[in-house]
């Protein structure tokens, strides 16, 4: 595997070289503004990935974001947006109890955020183009709750790049003019395949009309008022700002999802923040390599704290691992020893997660579930247990789980037990990690480096100065003349117009006959 990763870096690399001598960019160094306030440190990585590389062409970035660089490139300025993670303190995912709670806690904390971020005065200085002094041709930001962020995109007359650090996001489709129809395309936040049972299309199907409810008459009008809280009465309605997104950018990939179509306005570019694997650190890096039956790493990610986990929940993890030979290497936020930590369990409070996976004595990764989680362990070649709390977790593990590369074990069920037996089973059955290096083999088969495909349809959008062309005439019909209902409609009426009238003819002349028969076997009566 270690043989087979660096050959394909090494690829990567060369392809990288030839595409920069034989295609040069004919793109002009543009002002880009990427504005990701909303972000988690894992998902911020993404966009950095992007913007830094963008900046190593001679852009100019101005790059808000709550994870500045330490030393960033000279051309890529950071506004560090600070205090916003008092909004996230109310938010414990082992607490969650259903999708309507994680909205109704994702859109208080969402709109605090725009609150806060757009009232600051180093942002309300760029509101303006005169006082801030800048002049931008491109918006870059994120498609999760950021849609108060598109005031930018009209005071400065720029269209703007959407990036999803996972899939495409359940506004995505509608707002890009795609028909991702619900017989067969899963909303992210359900469990369910691309092959439902009628109860899952049932099911599928209204909470995508529930969440399209959700998010035209309260998540919409929430942002369009804070939009003008800040920007002004002045400014156009939230569908039109909304007009001015070019193209969605999604890490994301139909080796990785289930297959759907896309327009052209929807680029796929999986994988665009994983590089070549760096050194460990080396206290790290001993641990690994001193680790001679392999190691189990454990992380919940950035947005679930197994800090939070409940004494009872923590306890059972903890026996589970004393009976390992393995190594354990635990991503915990909290302070350590734990009570019951055995000797083979090493607590950290931060891991180079994708550098970390690229380790040769990496046997198993136990996650939450998130997608660039997913993704990581699908590059590296690790399969995974998946203990998935919310949004897109479930429905990344049921695909993982699908694909014969992970097991799942809910919160709920989490025992001593279960976690032992879904352990020994991924570590014995070797289909796990057969699975997963087949799994790995497609997602690094790519026939451009998905970091040089985002960069090439970034300059592209800023090369044919916002390239409305890629987007589809579906994005301007309403839902009835999408899906032809009003065509289809037409259609039955008429045939059941030409069935009735048909039919009363028919009726109406058999009466007449009948009539007629009647008379004339009448028998004639003679006259005296």
């Amino acid at each position: 595997m270690a043989n087979q990763e660096e050959s394909f870096w090494s690829m990567t690399a060369v392809a990288s070289l030839l595409l920069l001598i034989l295609y040069p960019s004919s793109t002009q160094a543009a002002n880009i503004l990427g504005f990701f306030p909303f972000a988690a440190y894992s998902q911020s990585q993404v966009f950095r990935s992007l913007t830094t590389e963008l900046a190593g062409r001679g852009h100019h970035v101005t790059f808000v974001t709550p994870f500045p660089m330490d030393s960033p490139p000279p051309n890529h300025e950071q506004i560090h947006i600070t205090d916003i993670f008092k909004h996230f303190t109310s938010f414990n995912a082992t607490k969650v109890t259903g999708i309507i709670e994680v909205f109704r806690k994702l859109h208080g904390i969402s709109s605090g955020v725009c609150v806060d971020v757009l009232g600051r005065p180093d942002i309300q200085r760029l509101m303006d183009p005169e006082k801030s002094g800048k002049k931008f041709d491109l918006m870059l930001m994120s498609n999760f709750f950021s849609d108060c962020f598109l005031g930018f995109a009209h005071v400065y007359h720029i269209p703007v790049i959407q990036i999803s650090p996972g899939g495409a996001m359940p506004q995505t489709d509608s707002l890009m003019g795609n028909t991702a129809l619900s017989s067969f395309v899963p909303i992210s936040f359900l469990p369910f395949s691309d092959r439902m049972s009628f109860l899952e299309r049932m099911i599928n199907h209204l909470s995508s009309m529930v969440m399209s409810g959700y998010l035209t008459f309260i998540r919409y009008s929430s942002d369009e008022y804070i939009i003008k809280q800040y920007f002004g009465d002045e400014i156009p309605p939230l569908r039109e700002l909304q007009s001015r997104i070019s193209l969605v950018i999604l890490n994301s990939d139909f080796s990785i999802h289930y297959p759907r179509p896309l327009p052209p306005n929807i680029i796929e570019c999986i994988g665009m923040h994983v590089k070549a694997p760096k050194p460990l650190p080396q206290q790290l890096q001993s641990f690994m390599d001193e680790a001679k039956e392999g190691v189990i790493y454990f992380s919940m990610g950035s947005n679930v704290k197994s800090a939070e986990f409940s004494a009872e929940k923590r306890d059972a993890i903890l026996a589970a691992f004393a009976e390992l030979k393995e190594k354990v290497l635990w991503k915990w936020e909290g302070d350590g020893p734990l009570p019951g930590q055995s000797s083979n369990v090493k607590l950290e409070k931060w891991v180079p997660q994708s550098d970390l996976l690229a380790h040769p004595n990496i046997k198993l990764f136990i996650t939450h579930g998130g997608m660039l989680s997913l993704l990581e362990a699908a590059y590296r070649g690790v399969p995974l247990i998946g203990i998935p709390f919310y949004g897109d977790q479930k429905l990344n593990m049921e695909k993982a789980s699908h694909l014969g590369v992970c097991i799942k074990v809910s919160y709920e069920e989490l025992t001593k037990e279960n976690l032992l037996s879904a352990i020994r089973k991924i570590l014995d059955d070797p289909s796990y990690h057969d699975n997963m290096k087949e799994l790995s083999k497609r997602v690094n088969d790519q026939p451009i480096p998905p970091l040089e495909k985002a960069v090439y349809w970034t300059e592209y959008v800023l090369r044919h100065k916002g390239a409305k062309h890629l987007t589809p005439a579906s994005v301007d019909l309403y839902w009835f003349q999408l899906y032809q209902l009003d065509v289809i409609s037409t259609i039955v009426l008429t045939l059941f117009f030409f069935l009735f009238s048909f039919s009363y003819v028919i009726v109406n002349c058999s009466k007449l006959l009948k009539k007629k028969k009647k008379v004339k076997s009448r028998p004639k009566v003679k006259k005296n």
